[in-house]
């Protein structure tokens, strides 16, 4: 069961979205079905490319929460994904592109 709150639903919906944009583009380009699944760096690519896009999902969202007077917080719970803030999950999904590309799994 996936658990998250506000706009912690971004996460998986980016992170997957964003592998399986890769993998469609790198196979159109290269003609070869299997390059996603053979090549080490396009899955790291595409969760370097869901890192970002979730920084700047963040930072939206705490530039509209600071329009609208709330507090400044390094941590917002009201958005989170398995019970982790979102500003988090960027870092978790580097950390995650590096072990891929060092071979760990």
């Amino acid at each position: 069961m996936l658990i998250f709150t506000g706009y912690g639903w971004t996460v998986p919906a980016i992170s997957f979205g964003c592998c399986l944009a890769c993998e469609y583009v790198v196979e159109r380009a290269t003609g070869d079905d299997l390059f996603y699944q053979r090549e080490l760096w396009p899955l790291p690519a595409a969760l370097c490319a869901s890192a970002v896009i979730l920084t700047a999902i963040d930072l939206a969202i705490r530039r509209r929460d600071l329009q609208n007077g709330a507090v400044p917080a390094w941590f917002r719970i009201q958005d989170s994904f398995f019970f982790l803030p979102l500003n988090v999950w960027p870092p978790i999904l580097l950390i995650c592109a590096a072990g891929s590309v060092a071979g760990l799994w």
